[in-house]
């Protein structure tokens, strides 16, 4: 539930004497008494017996339309405020803990009947034009469903479904992990043969204290893919196929896709065929599909291959390639979560340069060079291509001329000989670093046993 002064809350009822708990982000912990109940109204009174509002008296009185509720807040707060206080509030009735524990079971077991759909759900009207976006998936199996957003394939969505005379649908939404996390909602249209169109309200806790309102509409979708399709849809298809368990038939539309070239599909097609979804492991097609994708820079196929050249499953453990992918897609991360000039200030720079090295290195191996000779070889265009690294550090971190220097006061003369020293140190260490380096691989020699024992900085 959410109410307009006191941000949102959980409430959790036991079955029966209508006692419960709340816990608000805030840090209040109230008890509280469903004082009455029936289909359509409730009252509940609330007493904070810790946190920032403890001893604070609330009486909430709302109105219930399909598991949904509005009303009225009353609050006093003896001591601290002269007569009551009135607002508004909003909740949605879901499962019991015992009913969620039991959503994943009896989903698995009406996978044989489940139907599939595609859906948009948007809070403004995107949805309602003749042929609305695709942004979610679903299946829904009896009682029991499940959501997928296309633009956050980490979500765990699970809904609970009513299917009520009329053709009318109430569903009930919660966001176990995912962009929205934490979220509820409740979904209510009308099925007209393979179509539902409806509305939509979703409280999420942290993010407003409002109800946010949307349309939504849901068409049955295909669960297999033709040669018709375009790679949008094979890719929707392939997901929902996996939802409903058919890993062979998700396999053949991510593989698709993926030989359109699409780099998510390679992705999700390489995944399949290294561990054996929909068939038997296929270890050079899952490399193959990966690479493709990592050109694209996709970070999750960048991570598989990190992994996976640990496993030795393409021959023996590769150390320096799954360093490098695992590089890669840390200096990926970086770069789309921090602004240019902080990442590159304080600590891009660096990882930059090693993905450079490392990619270096790789190219002269693959052309038959030892990882010894490739990485003196590497120093030295690195060297050819950075002659101010050569450059005497007193020289390079000159502070301009004695003139211009007893112009400055005694205080910026101290900090100007602090970064002076600083600049020289970086320097001197950064080359020092690199002939331990270059020392270190030649004493290894060994290409996994130099990734275990040599650090490039």
């Amino acid at each position: 539930m959410c109410e307009d002064s006191d941000g949102c809350s959980n409430w959790l009822f036991k079955t029966g004497d209508g006692k419960g708990t709340g816990q608000w982000a805030s840090g209040g912990n109230a008890d509280l008494t469903i004082t009455y109940l029936d289909a359509t109204s409730i009252t509940v009174h609330r007493e904070d017996r810790a946190g920032p509002v403890k001893g604070i008296v609330v009486d909430y009185t709302g109105t219930i339309s399909n598991y949904w509720i509005d009303g009225d807040v009353s609050a006093t707060w003896p001591s601290h405020s002269t007569g009551a206080s009135h607002m508004k509030w909003r909740g949605l009735f879901l499962p019991t803990p015992s009913e969620f524990g039991d959503a994943g079971k009896l989903y698995d077991n009406s996978i044989a009947h489940a139907q599939a759909w595609s859906m948009c759900q948007a809070f403004g009207e995107e949805c309602s034009a003749a042929k609305p976006p695709v942004n979610s998936l679903m299946v829904i199996g009896g009682k029991i469903g499940s959501m997928q957003l296309t633009t956050d394939y980490s979500a765990v969505i699970t809904t609970f479904v009513d299917t009520l005379p009329g053709g009318t649908v109430v569903m009930r939404r919660y966001d176990m992990k995912g962009t929205f996390s934490g979220a509820t909602g409740i979904y209510t249209g009308k099925r007209i043969g393979n179509r539902i169109s409806g509305t939509f309200k979703v409280i999420w806790p942290g993010q407003s204290n409002n109800a946010m309102e949307g349309k939504w509409n849901a068409t049955v979708a295909p669960t297999r893919c033709d040669p018709a399709m375009n790679v949008e849809t094979e890719k929707n298809t392939g997901t929902l196929a996996n939802m409903i368990g058919d890993k062979a038939a998700s396999l053949s539309c991510y593989t698709a896709a993926a030989n359109k070239g699409d780099g998510e599909a390679e992705d999700v097609a390489g995944y399949y065929d290294y561990v054996g979804w929909g068939g038997a492991p296929d270890y050079q097609k899952a490399q193959a599909y990966l690479m493709r994708s990592a050109e694209q820079e996709n970070v999750n196929a960048m991570l598989s291959l990190s992994q996976y050249y640990r496993e030795g499953k393409w021959g023996p453990p590769n150390l320096l390639l799954a360093n490098y992918y695992g590089n890669r897609a840390e200096l990926h991360k970086r770069k789309t979560q921090e602004n240019a000039t902080t990442f590159f200030f304080f600590r891009g720079d660096d990882l930059a340069a090693t993905v450079d090295h490392e990619e270096s290195v790789i190219s002269l191996m693959g052309s038959g060079t030892s990882r010894v000779d490739a990485e003196a070889a590497a120093f030295k265009r690195e060297d050819a291509d950075n002659p101010s690294r050569d450059v005497d550090p007193e020289k390079r971190c000159s502070a301009g001329s004695p003139a211009d220097y007893y112009k400055l006061s005694y205080q910026q003369r101290e900090q100007a000989e602090s970064k002076h020293a600083e600049c020289v140190n970086s320097i001197k260490r950064a080359a020092n670093q690199g002939r331990d380096y270059l020392s270190c691989v030649q004493r290894y020699k060994d290409s996994n046993a130099i990734e275990e024992n040599c650090k490039f900085n």
